[in-house]
């Protein structure tokens, strides 16, 4: 990688998906004032299977016994894990929920190297460092 990495389409992809987090993280606190947590949670389930479906009904297949199995089992932890989050935005403050949103990224580059053998590389370990860095001192400044 050259020193003057210019700024490209994926640059601005996680920009707007930053962007994007942070406006979820707005709404999902204004929503806690007239809607109670599952409410939010059927919601998002709702419009996410829109956004799916039409991929899904044009190529689908039926999966087998065992992929069910995990199918569900992945269902119902993300579900635990997606409603203890909206239920957290309830409590948190939008600076502390977007420091969590930051993250995420992280466990799904640490799940990578612990379940798929990924190695990263030095700009994505610098990268690492400056998004734990950016989350440490904002947590510690009061």
């Amino acid at each position: 990688m050259s020193a003057t990495h210019a700024v490209g389409f994926y640059d601005l992809l996680g920009m707007l998906g930053a962007l994007a987090s942070a406006v979820v993280i707005v709404t999902i606190r204004q929503l806690h004032r007239t809607e109670h947590t599952a409410t939010i949670f059927g919601a998002q389930c709702f419009y996410g299977l829109l956004f799916c479906l039409v991929p899904t009904v044009v190529r689908f297949t039926m999966p087998p016994p065992a992929a069910w199995a995990l199918l569900v089992g992945s269902a119902l932890c993300a579900g635990a894990g997606q409603l203890t989050m909206t239920r957290a935005y309830r409590e948190l403050t939008v600076a502390r929920g977007s420091l969590l949103q930051m993250l995420v990224p992280l466990g799904i580059a640490g799940g990578g190297v612990l379940l798929f053998g990924e190695r990263f590389q030095p700009h994505e370990l610098i990268g690492a460092g400056l998004i734990l860095g950016g989350t440490l001192l904002t947590m510690l400044r009061r």
